[in-house]
């Protein structure tokens, strides 16, 4: 049966539009849900993923409308439940001339000029998101960050023996640090070479952030709380923590230079510092991981107020990409936004 276009309205942000004009000339997925109150919807744009409109009203089950230069064709069909783990990611170069942040993704790497926000497969109970960010001065910095990233994952693989409490802990980051300094130490000219990491392990309710350098780790929970989980590891914290540095002073900007991180040393192995931090999630929490390309770019209070009034992870590393960019994109950024479902067994969590 065919249905008049007035039947269905779907009001959808320019970003969204824009998106959809990308693709023009082709047929876009619709999938909607009518004995839903009220009735929900979701298009489909190939790799972009899903995207959910705002005011929609939907009365037939089948039938097509023009929006914009794209043709959409709705289909009957239950949509299906979203995952427990919801994620997205984005990563751009910026105004440099190399990328040299790399993301390991529950299973995959990610390391491009520019990966547009995108929403990525994840797992239903247990997940693994690691950023490492290459320390620009130091030598290949772009194959440490993204070798560090698959050696975190290799080690938490291979050795649940070393975790506590069934999460990662910080003998995996060592250990991801050892296995950069075998593989760097092949060639002469990539020894030292330096990255940041921050990762993130989640196990059923149980979440461990651990972190060695300037990349971050923040928890927006369901009630409004925002939650600083990494600490960046700075010459003036270092000096904080020693007493020798007082809370509420000013310092000069040399003071914020990064103290610690993975480096291809062996001697390194055991005198770097790793920051380890756990909670417990709860569904509607949402978890965001990001390199010092996000955070030194923008205004925190202002980007993190954002992400606030966001509930989606695709749309959350969108408006990431476009405050940075906005900024002037000074240097590689990347950004994994993860929202918390609902339990396995469907029910929310006390």
């Amino acid at each position: 049966m065919t249905h008049k276009h007035e039947s269905l309205q779907i009001t959808l942000d320019p970003w969204q539009t824009r998106r959809l004009k990308e693709w023009h000339g082709s047929i876009v997925r619709a999938h909607f849900d009518a004995d839903c109150e009220p009735p929900e919807c979701e298009l489909w744009v190939s790799v972009i993923g899903p995207l959910r409109g705002a005011g929609m009203i939907a009365t037939a089950k089948t039938g097509s409308l023009e929006l914009g230069d794209v043709k959409v064709e709705f289909v009957e069909t239950q949509l299906p439940k979203p995952a427990r783990l919801e994620a997205a990611i984005c990563t751009m170069r910026g105004n440099c001339p190399d990328q040299q942040d790399a993301m390991w993704i529950d299973g995959k790497v990610y390391q491009h000029p520019h990966c547009e926000p995108t929403t990525v497969s994840i797992g239903q109970d247990e997940a693994l998101l690691v950023i490492c960010d290459g320390v620009s001065p130091s030598p290949d910095a772009a194959r440490a960050s993204r070798f560090a990233a698959m050696a975190m994952a290799d080690s938490v693989k291979k050795h649940p023996e070393w975790s506590f409490d069934g999460l990662a802990s910080a003998r995996h980051v060592r250990a991801a640090q050892q296995k950069l300094c075998e593989r760097m130490q092949r060639g002469k000219l990539a020894y030292g070479a330096s990255t940041t990491l921050v990762a993130a392990h989640i196990h059923g309710d149980r979440l461990a952030v651990l972190n060695c350098g300037d990349s971050r780790a923040y928890l927006l929970r369901h009630d409004g709380k925002i939650e600083h989980l990494s600490r960046d590891h700075t010459i003036k914290n270092r000096l904080l923590d020693s007493g020798e540095a007082q809370q509420g002073v000013e310092y000069a900007s040399m003071y914020n230079a990064m103290s610690d991180c993975l480096v291809a040393d062996p001697e390194d192995s055991d005198t770097f510092a790793i920051h380890r931090e756990t909670t417990t999630l709860q569904p509607g929490d949402r978890l965001i991981l990001c390199s010092d390309g996000v955070h030194d770019a923008v205004d925190e209070s202002a980007w993190l107020a954002a992400m606030a009034r966001q509930d989606m992870p695709l749309w959350m590393v969108r408006d990431t990409e476009q405050m940075v960019v906005e900024a002037g994109a000074p240097d590689n950024f990347s950004v994994v936004a993860l929202l918390i479902g609902d339990a396995p067994n469907g029910n929310k969590e006390a």
